[in-house]
């Protein structure tokens, strides 16, 4: 079993001080490995966004919320190369008090991976 975590904090200073911010977020992800059916994983992450300046045409300073979780699994019995495939889906929700910017994404994807 494979266990992770990890703690960020970014600053972000574009020219307009209503795009600047500070980010901290956190995430987590698990996975393990059965025999003869492959690896399944979780993962997820929580992340916070203060801007510094109002927002343009409201009086409200931007401040987001985003949560993501997802799963993926690796097939044991199957690669291409050497390179296993890997599919993930993942869902994510940004909470704002800006209307503009709360929204819900659902995402899939196949990677192929190899270790040396």
């Amino acid at each position: 079993m494979r266990f992770g975590f990890g703690v960020s904090v970014a600053r972000f200073e574009p020219e307009r001080e209503h795009l600047t911010y500070w980010e901290s977020s956190l995430s987590a992800n698990i996975s393990r490995r059965f025999d003869g059916i492959g690896a399944l994983g979780v993962f997820g992450s929580i992340t916070a966004r203060d801007y510094d300046g109002i927002f343009p045409a409201t009086d409200l300073i931007r401040e987001d919320d985003t949560v993501a979780l997802g799963i993926s699994y690796s097939p044991q019995q199957f690669d291409i190369f050497g390179a296993r495939p890997k599919i993930s889906c993942q869902v994510q929700r940004n909470a704002s008090n800006i209307a503009l910017y709360d929204y819900q994404t659902t995402d899939c994807r196949i990677a192929f991976e190899k270790s040396y």
